[in-house]
């Protein structure tokens, strides 16, 4: 049993890694990954607004001054108990504010 569960291990590493390599390929080597809690706002359209912090470091990498759409995936924190999204919940897509 304990053989078995350092072989998912292994497995789930492996596949984490292989994402991360995917997405770097994808962004043209920007990432941004964080847990940010959301707030009101007056803005009526879909697109999001970053804190300071994260534009700075977006900026930082050069995602600002290649002039490219900056999208986000957007998902709700999963479970850490079940390795899940939480019941009724998803992920979707985002553009950023300007």
């Amino acid at each position: 049993e304990e053989q078995e569960r350092e072989v998912v291990r292994l497995q789930h590493a492996e596949e984490e890694r292989l994402r991360a390599e995917q997405e770097k390929m994808m962004n043209d080597g920007v990432q941004y990954r964080a847990r940010l809690r959301p707030y009101p706002s007056a803005r009526t359209d879909d697109k999001l607004e970053l804190p300071p912090s994260a534009l700075e470091a977006l900026e930082r990498q050069g995602a600002l001054e290649r002039g490219c759409l900056l999208t986000f995936a957007v998902e709700l924190p999963r479970d850490s108990s079940t390795d899940s999204m939480l019941a009724g919940t998803g992920g979707t897509h985002a553009g950023v504010a300007e």
